[in-house]
């Protein structure tokens, strides 16, 4: 559209000066025969063709000078079409780098989420075995092994604490230790609602104690336990593991009960 409006302009142009010769040579001619009439018909043609030489040369410098412009001007905007057809070209392979690398960026988080989780899936597969491993060694121990949730309930009880108790795990899971293998005071009277309360908050002042114990049938007992926290991912406590033996048959026969430190 640009272009034809341009050459439209340039066939104005050049009829507008074809026109302006043609008056000038008009006026010239008329000039001619007014001042000079006596010429004769050679110089007359001299002098016109002189005329004629110079309008032309100053027409065809003015021709050129456009025409070469206009070819300027399209040859600037060739190369600046040019410039902006590499510019884009330039913008695609940018582009197409950039998708590249992100795609490869992708398929390697890609490989080391599916390389993490195949190592948690393997990292929980070990955690389970252990779990079994640990279930089936705490079943068959002849210790009391249970575990305390933050409630104070109990999650886990193994079968010589079932036995010695007088609960099945289903009878104890989810309740609260006192009130079942923990009286609320001792025989002393020392409250024990709030050692089993400092146990869950402070575990690390009651890695080991003695303490009184409760029967399902009420008899009470003396167990000297183990305490350890469980600890989660960030460091805290989510469970504590009690190991305990009974000492109420040794102290009866040593004949003395000392004093007791409350878990």
């Amino acid at each position: 559209m640009e272009k034809n409006r341009k050459s439209a302009d340039l066939l104005v142009r050049l009829l507008l000066v074809a026109l302006i010769i043609i008056v000038g040579m008009i006026i010239f001619e008329f000039v001619k025969n007014l001042f000079l009439p006596n010429l004769s018909l050679w110089d007359s043609h001299i002098i016109t063709i002189i005329f004629i030489s110079v309008i032309g040369t100053l027409v065809a410098y003015f021709i050129l000078n456009k025409y070469f412009n206009l070819l300027d001007q399209l040859n600037k905007n060739l190369a600046d079409r040019q410039q902006s057809e590499q510019a884009l070209i330039n913008g695609y392979i940018h582009l197409e780098d950039l998708v590249n690398k992100q795609t490869a960026d992708l398929a390697k988080a890609d490989e080391a989420l599916r390389y993490e989780f195949l190592e948690h899936q393997q990292d929980a597969l070990a955690l389970r075995f252990s779990e079994a491993q640990s279930r089936v060694l705490a079943e068959e121990a002849h210790s009391i092994i249970l575990r305390l949730n933050l409630k104070g309930q109990v999650t886990f009880f193994n079968k010589f604490a079932q036995v010695l108790f007088g609960y099945t795990e289903d009878e104890i899971f989810g309740y609260s230790v006192i009130g079942t293998i923990v009286p609320e005071t001792d025989t002393a009277g020392r409250n024990l609602a709030i050692m089993i309360a400092d146990l869950i908050s402070h575990p690390e002042r009651y890695t080991s104690n003695e303490n009184e114990n409760m029967k399902r049938n009420g008899e009470r007992i003396l167990v000297s336990w183990t305490n350890k926290a469980i600890l989660d991912d960030y460091g805290q406590v989510i469970e504590i593991i009690c190991i305990g033996n009974e000492k109420t048959e040794l102290i009866k026969e040593e004949g003395t009960i000392g004093p007791q430190q409350n878990l």
